[in-house]
């Protein structure tokens, strides 16, 4: 559940790093957190 929680509070700000280049490494930090969480929603 809180899995649930934490994924739907943070997945819509992986789109806005996304638009700044300085930002990339934290896309890709939030991308990785993000595609966790739905290998553990999948699961």
């Amino acid at each position: 559940m809180f899995v649930t929680v934490f994924c739907g509070i943070f997945y819509p700000f992986i789109s806005i790093p996304v638009s700044f280049g300085t930002y990339r490494s934290l896309s890709y930090k939030l991308h990785a957190k993000a595609l966790f969480c739905l290998l553990l929603l999948w699961y």
